[in-house]
């Protein structure tokens, strides 16, 4: 009898000790202190591009965070803010914002890519990609040829918009294809209207 409950107490599982108490963060507080980062950021980055040499930050900007950019660097400010703005916006767990990031960073380090392939063509004089444009530049470049690579970062580009989107490539083009259309419809019916001869010219 003393075998089976030494046995018994041998076999019970130990309760795990707790390591102290753990701290639960809501979604809509992640969320929002997302939001909340890449304001600030946002607004200390265009204080610093805006205000050169008037600080400490703001040269660590133009000497550290500037280059890796380039002539992209002026419109990163205005991307941070706008991604905040709608991050903090953005309501429920099913919002997608990490999406939209994910998305939006792609598209922009896309487009400094193809910044930089055409600067190195002598299409776009005085203008830089920045560190990362260059990279991406090169790189692909060595790979598939300088086209090539200006194909890559372009479908690149399309992918970034279509994810952030969330929405495929044929539902983005019905909206433009539909403008050309209608474009194309007024323009015709104008060109008739001025080859049809007028009343007076039908009586002369």
């Amino acid at each position: 009898m003393a075998d089976r409950r030494r046995a018994r107490s041998t076999t019970r599982p130990r309760r795990p000790r707790s390591s102290g108490p753990t701290v639960q963060v809501s979604p809509d507080v992640v969320r929002s202190l997302v939001g909340l980062v890449l304001l600030v950021f946002g607004a200390l980055l265009l204080i610093g591009l805006m205000l050169p040499a008037r600080g400490a930050l703001t040269d660590w900007i133009r000497d550290v965070i500037a280059p890796w950019f380039g002539t992209g660097r002026w419109a990163l400010p205005f991307l941070l803010i706008g991604a905040g703005v709608y991050v903090e916006r953005a309501s429920g767990s099913r919002s997608g914002w990490p999406r939209v990031l994910i998305g939006g960073s792609i598209t922009y380090a896309a487009s400094l890519g193809l910044i930089a392939i055409l600067e190195e063509a002598g299409i776009l004089a005085d203008r830089s990609g920045g560190r990362i444009g260059t990279f991406l530049g090169e790189t692909l470049s060595s790979l598939v040829t300088p086209p090539g690579a200006f194909i890559v970062l372009t479908a690149l580009a399309v992918a970034g918009v279509v994810l952030a989107l969330d929405r495929p490539i044929r539902s983005l083009m019905e909206r433009p294809a539909a403008g050309l259309r209608g474009l194309g419809t007024a323009i015709s019916s104008t060109t008739v209207q001025l080859a049809e001869p007028t009343p007076s010219s039908k009586r002369e």
